[in-house]
């Protein structure tokens, strides 16, 4: 579908304590991270990567991943405008993007809403309507 075949995963959690634990690395480590979410986090994830792999990070920090065994990394940074908001606004409405949501709940449902996708029982987006 997006022209890449998933062949292991490693996922991190938090649990409310806060301290993060990664799952052991697969056997020759993955082919590729994406990291949302940066900090020991993102450093821990790093070492779940094979050697020569690549590392893609989404949040930006000062301090570097420091990559080694010639892990290839890069990252990016989404500038989001009116302009852009309404270009995706267009694809929708004709039907050429069509987002994945999985429930559409009143706002005052959000602590729901959060305990649905931390329970990983959500495929989609959970959009939360205000007013």
């Amino acid at each position: 579908m997006y022209g890449a075949w998933v062949r292991a995963r490693c996922s991190i959690t938090t649990p409310p304590t806060g301290s993060g634990r990664c799952s052991p690395r697969p056997p020759g480590g993955v082919d590729l991270l994406m990291d949302c979410a940066g900090g020991q986090t993102r450093d821990q994830a790093v070492g779940a990567v094979r050697d020569n792999g690549r590392a893609s990070f989404i949040v930006i920090q000062d301090a570097s991943p420091g990559l080694e065994r010639g892990i290839t990394g890069d990252s990016f940074v989404a500038q989001v405008d009116r302009s852009r908001l309404e270009a995706l606004h267009r694809l929708i409405d004709a039907g050429s993007l069509r987002p994945n949501i999985a429930e559409v709940l009143p706002l005052d449902q959000a602590r729901e809403a959060l305990s649905w996708v931390a329970g990983r029982h959500a495929r989609g987006k959970i959009v939360l309507l205000v007013g």
